[in-house]
């Protein structure tokens, strides 16, 4: 088996909706991992600064959340969405971060819970040849399980900095 050192990645969240901070990330280089809201006014424009500046850029997918007062907003894939549905949103996600390496959840309490959504999500990352990065927003994430499962990487958030929304 291959090892690999102990490492601390800093993913900034949330990327896309504005470019208000646009400077700001721009001067952390390449020691961030963007990730991007899908089908935002920035959102390209975001995975093309993440490219120029050497940082890994992946998919912040919306899922589906156990609160009824928040919306993950465009690009969301809920367990009411049929299979077909469901690739083909996540296809139009994908789609609009370009050089994208990975995906990991926006949300998704309920999402990342569900086994039928996300065996159907994670099996299409594996054959892109992409990694999932669990937000860990439950301790009912079946992710880890299905991800080893089908041999698709995965890494896991073990500390958010910031959750304001500020």
């Amino acid at each position: 088996p291959r090892l690999f050192k102990p490492k601390i990645v800093l993913v900034i969240d949330d990327i896309g909706e504005h470019d208000k901070f646009k400077g700001e990330l721009a001067k952390l280089g390449s020691k961030v991992t963007y990730a991007i809201l899908p089908l935002r006014d920035f959102s390209f424009y975001f995975s093309e600064q993440g490219k120029r500046m050497h940082a890994d850029v992946i998919l912040h997918l919306p899922l589906e959340t156990v609160r009824t007062d928040q919306s993950p907003g465009q690009g969301l894939i809920t367990e009411e969405m049929s299979d077909a549905e469901i690739l083909g949103m996540l296809k139009k996600d994908l789609g609009s971060i370009p050089g994208h390496v990975g995906v990991n959840n926006h949300m998704g309490s309920r999402g990342t819970s569900d086994r039928r959504l996300m065996t159907l999500i994670l099996r299409e990352l594996k054959r892109e040849r992409l990694f999932f990065f669990d937000s860990h927003t439950t301790s009912k994430s079946v992710a880890p399980e299905i991800c080893h499962a089908i041999g698709l990487p995965f890494l896991k958030c073990g500390l958010f900095l910031d959750n304001d929304n500020a």
